[in-house]
């Protein structure tokens, strides 16, 4: 008796583990499953899901990245606020995406998205400008010359925004 009991209690503790184990957000999933089908209207409804997923899981980073990246319909500057937002809740990660990745994107609202999320995060804090000159100054050095291409772009545009801010 005493045995069969300590063999069930063992067998909820396996299966609570394994169910625990594989719990990414199912909405993430299902939009992440639509991102990769072909059928029509497919980012819209991501998109939905990967509005789920944020409300289910706030501080999800790769629910708010993939609704930046794929939202259409919202400006620009939210799309670049999402990016942000998915840079805070895994700023190594995400930085190394935005520059090395989503700048090369061949869609030009997802690349001022990533354009804004990079001026929010350089006018975060010191710690965060010296952490986005580094993955920048990183791609300058690049051999592949698409990633030197995007940093002097940002940068430029860096300069820009600073110009702008010093003479109001």
């Amino acid at each position: 008796m005493k045995n069969s009991f300590q063999i069930a209690i063992a067998g909820l503790v396996i299966l609570f583990l394994f169910l625990g184990c594989g719990s990414q957000n199912k909405n993430l999933s299902k939009g992440k499953e639509w991102v990769k089908s072909n059928k029509r209207h497919r980012e819209e409804r991501a998109v939905e899901r990967f509005k789920l997923a944020i409300k289910e899981e706030p501080e999800n980073a790769e629910a708010h990245y993939l609704l930046g990246y794929y939202d259409e319909k919202i400006p620009v500057d939210s799309r670049g606020e999402h990016m942000y937002k998915a840079y805070q809740y895994d700023a190594k990660k995400y930085l190394e995406i935005l520059v090395f990745e989503t700048l090369r994107d061949r869609e030009p609202s997802v690349r001022e998205a990533a354009l804004d999320a990079l001026k929010r995060i350089y006018a975060t804090s010191d710690s965060d400008k010296k952490r986005a000159m580094k993955q920048l100054k990183k791609a300058i050095e690049s051999k592949d010359s698409r990633d030197r291409h995007d940093a002097q772009w940002v940068l430029a545009e860096l300069g820009r925004s600073q110009s702008g801010a010093n003479r109001a």
